[in-house]
């Protein structure tokens, strides 16, 4: 744009040595304004005489920026134009002489022999030079993997327009899509590459770029000479990474119960430096094997993932194949493996306890017996154990519940009383297993189960007792009516009856008194007592055969008044029925509620007989005569007798072992004799007596 002159500026001009009165304008024009940097201005001065007249051939304009010449521009040569008065001259200023921002430039006239000397003036501005920045790395629709982006430099060139030769400076950031903190990605400086180029790289320091598709932007802050810009979005696809899954199962097998020692290095991801987020999951057989988050996939995978139960998996003879499987997220794809475990029993130990280890035959209830099963690991067994005796099974357990941690305990069912005949058992308790537990066998335990012991009473009413045969009162010492003739024990052998023979009874230990016929005339002296089966009655027998019935006894008969051949020696209880057996001392056997087995009423005996016992069952008795000879019938087996022996004195009482399988005898002079599994526990025969023995019982 012209400016006109207002006046002279304080510069000193090449003029005229006379310069005349006439006045002209001066205005400037240029070629471009604002200008850019580093692009060439021309400057015209346009000079116009105030007459239209003509100026000198010679004259010349002087072109100043900023009050100093314009390089080759301190005297432009006026030349006239179509139009009468009016002249120019022209300047180019070098855009690589002119910095940005405002230039005041001047063009003088200096005058000559016509003119005075005027000049005009213009504010040229000069702006940044405008610029062009292209992503030339990655190329626009091309693909990375994720984790690969901190491999690759992002690569940019900022360009300044055509014929500028100088190069930008400065930095250019890159961006993940439009500029903002949250899509920064990196920034780079760029360097003088030529031909009004620049160029510059950088690297992610990180992997910020998720898996998917993004418009990257590059943003040139510009410099003092050259202005920002921002390149076109080009897109960049980030791939999703394959996963690769690698599992080992370590040690690869496991004992059942112990399980949460076991674990899984788990290995997953796909290189490049990503890593994937999220968790694994470990399944078998449905089950999951670790409990939400405890097996994070974060570095890769590569930690040990441990079994999260002890006991999550039973044992099996078949290997269990583990799953281990990650979900994906948005950088990784879903994947799985798979990876066997074995899980095997564990093992157990398996411990008896018996008390008492010592019982009495017929309180074999009392026997507690209990077992332990302990795993090797942890977890409570369970199943049955079985206790055995040699090949044969004793009891079973089929109780076995949880005591510890790592235990289980059960008794057996109490045993009946009478179960275990008497002697020694070396017991053992054999855990069967249960699938998840090994079987085991217990040390040895041994259980005696002893002969009740037996007590031997003399006519005065002394009880002698030998063996397991608690020590108890008796009527010894006391004034008597009538002389003991018999003792008769409980069923548990806790206690005892005396009977005398006028009839009195006398009830010791856990006995009960239920009557007598004590102080009631007998036509006969009474000979024996016997107890109910179930120890709450007795009956009496008198020598005649009368039968009184006292308690729960039940009165069946009995041979009072009837002729016999020989006087009733004793009575008996058959355990099966309730009712009894007499026996006359010819051996004549007379049966009330219980079967006849038979007898030695017909046959010549060499002595009387004193007495006879029945087997527990009642299924067989055998009698006695005074020399020792025994006599079976039923099913009672004959296990040996005394006759034809030479004894101290003669036999008065016989008792079956409470097995029935032996039986013993007692003689006058307090001799025991025993026979099949009868245990001798002691005896009388050598010691001297206040009074002979009359009785027997155990």
């Amino acid at each position: 744009m012209a400016v006109a002159a207002v006046g002279l500026l304080a510069w000193s001009p090449v003029v005229s040595a006379e310069p005349g009165p006439g006045a002209v304008t001066v205005t400037i024009d240029a070629s471009a304004n604002p200008s850019q940097f580093n692009v060439d201005v021309v400057y015209t001065a346009i000079v116009v005489t105030s007459d239209a007249g003509g100026i000198s051939p010679f004259a010349t304009v002087e072109f100043q920026d900023n009050g100093g010449d314009i390089n080759s521009c301190s005297a432009q040569s006026l030349t006239a134009t179509p139009t009468h008065g009016t002249f120019v001259a022209s300047c180019d200023e070098s855009g690589s002489q002119m910095s940005v921002g405002d230039h005041p430039i001047a063009a003088y006239f200096g005058g000559d022999a016509n003119y005075g000397p005027a000049v005009g003036t213009l504010d040229e501005t000069v702006d940044p030079a405008t610029t062009t920045t292209t992503i030339t790395y990655p190329a626009a629709g091309s693909s990375l993997p994720y984790g690969g982006e901190n491999q690759n430099s992002f690569d940019v060139t900022v360009t300044a327009p055509p014929g500028v030769d100088q190069n930008p400076s400065g930095n250019v950031t890159i961006y993940s899509g439009a500029p903002d903190p949250s899509t920064y990605l990196c920034s780079t400086g760029i360097g003088n590459s030529g031909n009004g180029q620049s160029s510059g790289n950088c690297y992610l320091n990180s992997n910020p770029m998720d898996a998917g598709t993004y418009e990257l932007t590059a943003v040139y802050s510009g410099d003092g000479n050259f202005a920002g810009s921002t390149s076109t979005p080009q897109s960049l696809t980030v791939d999703q990474v394959q996963t690769q899954m690698n599992v080992f199962a370590v040690p690869g097998y496991a004992f059942y119960g112990a399980e949460n020692g076991n674990f899984f290095i788990v290995g997953g991801g796909g290189g490049n430096g990503g890593n994937p987020t999220g968790d694994f999951t470990i399944v078998a057989d449905g089950t999951s094997l670790i409990g939400p988050g405890e097996c994070p996939a974060s570095n890769g995978g590569g930690n040990p993932c441990y079994i999260d139960s002890a006991t999550v998996l039973p044992a099996s003879t078949t290997p269990y194949m583990v799953t281990v499987s990650y979900p994906g997220d948005v950088d990784f794809s879903a994947a799985s493996d798979t990876v066997s475990l074995v899980v095997f029993p564990a093992t157990t130990t398996t411990s008896l306890t018996v008390t008492p280890s010592t019982v009495t035959y017929g309180r074999e209830g009392a026997v507690g017996i209990s077992v332990t099963v302990t795993s090797g690991t942890s977890g409570s067994p369970s199943g049955v154990v079985k206790v055995m005796r040699g090949g044969r099974t004793v009891c079973t357990v089929t109780d076995l519940h949880p005591s510890g941690s790592n235990t289980s305990t059960g008794t057996c069912p109490s045993f009946g009383s009478s179960q275990l005949p008497t002697g020694s058992y070396d017991l053992t308790a054999d855990y069967q297993g249960d699938g998840n537990f090994q079987s085991s066998v217990s040390p040895a335990q041994t259980l005696t189960v002893a002969d009740q012991g037996y007590w031997i009473v003399g006519s005065n009413g002394a009880v002698i007792p030998f063996g397991a045969a608690p020590p108890l009162a008796s009527v010894a010492g006391l004034p008597l009516t009538a002389p003991v003739v018999g003792i008769a024990s409980t069923p548990d052998g806790g206690g005892y009856w005396e009977v005398a023979a006028d009839g009195g009874v006398f009830a010791f230990g856990d006995a009960s008194f239920y009557g007598s016929m004590g102080s009631t005339h007998l036509t006969q002296p009474i000979v024996g007592i016997a107890p109910t089966p179930d120890g709450a009655g007795y009956w009496e027998v008198a020598a005649d055969g009368g039968v009184f019935a006292f308690g729960d006894a039940r009165y069946q008969g009995s041979m009072g008044g009837v002729p016999l051949n020989r006087p009733i020696v004793g009575i008996a209880t058959d355990p099966a029925t309730g009712g009894y057996w007499l026996v006359a001392s010819d051996g004549g056997i007379f049966s009330f509620g219980a079967p006849f087995l038979g007898s030695t009423g017909a046959e010549h005996l060499n002595a009387s007989i004193v007495g006879m016992a029945p087997k527990p069952d009642g299924a067989g008795y055998w009698e006695v005569g005074a020399d020792g000879g025994v006599f079976a019938f039923g099913d009672a087996p004959f296990l040996g007798s005394l006759g034809g022996q030479l004894l101290n004195g003669p036999i008065v009482a016989v008792s079956s072992t409470a097995d029935g399988r032996g039986y013993r005898m007692a003689g006058a002079d307090g001799g025991i004799f025993t026979f099949g599994d009868a245990e001798f526990d002691g005896s009388m025969g050598v010691r001297p007596l206040l009074a002979p023995i009359v009785g027997l019982a155990g």
